[in-house]
């Protein structure tokens, strides 16, 4: 008895898989046999097509692209790599690739970038009065104001803004707004707190 391959619907990510490690005959057959089993699966369509054109088979790359756009019509990406098989089919023995386009180098190159973190702001660190006595310094953040506001501790996260308003004023506009908000909230509190 042979053991049976997988072939559910994510056989696609494993023909992914091998068609990024070159193998693409695996590849091919994995998607034939999982389309036989799932017709209905446009996505095994799509990576068969992949599998072709991969391979440098531009008349079944445009067939799978073709029943993928039979049955996902309108979609872009199927009609740019229906475009690409056509573009191959009409390609002569011996013609050089056709050159990407500067947008397509730009996008192909920012899915290849590294995400930049940008440095922290002044928005993001603790101030710390350090002239102050130890007991006395308080590390105050709007994250730890928003902590106290959403544990429902209203004077705590009042207290934090009025802070945060005294140790940066250039952003006291925008904190006396959520100051304001939350003094609204401690009312609307002590309201129901009262018999």
């Amino acid at each position: 008895m042979s053991a049976v391959p997988d072939v559910s619907p994510r056989f696609v990510v494993h023909a992914e898989a091998l068609i990024s490690a070159g193998n693409i005959e695996a590849a091919i057959a994995l998607c034939r046999a999982g389309v036989a089993l799932y017709p209905w699966y446009a996505t095994g369509y799509w990576v068969l097509g992949k599998c072709y054109e991969a391979q440098g088979s531009a008349a079944a790359a445009g067939e799978q692209y073709a029943e993928v756009a039979r049955r996902l019509p309108g979609v872009a990406a199927v009609q740019r790599a229906r475009e690409r098989a056509s573009a191959m089919l009409a390609m002569k023995p011996g013609d050089p690739p056709e050159k990407e386009t500067d947008v397509e180098f730009i996008l192909r190159r920012l899915q290849e970038a590294k995400r930049i973190v940008p440095p922290a702001t002044a928005e993001d660190k603790p101030q710390v009065d350090m002239a102050a006595p130890r007991s006395e310094r308080n590390i105050v953040t709007v994250t730890l104001a928003e902590i106290y506001a959403k544990q429902g501790d209203y004077r705590e996260a009042i207290e934090a803004y009025r802070k945060l308003i005294e140790q940066r004023p250039e952003d006291a506009g925008r904190h006396a707004v959520r100051l304001h908000e939350l003094e609204k909230l401690l009312q609307s509190a002590d309201k129901l707190r009262q018999p």
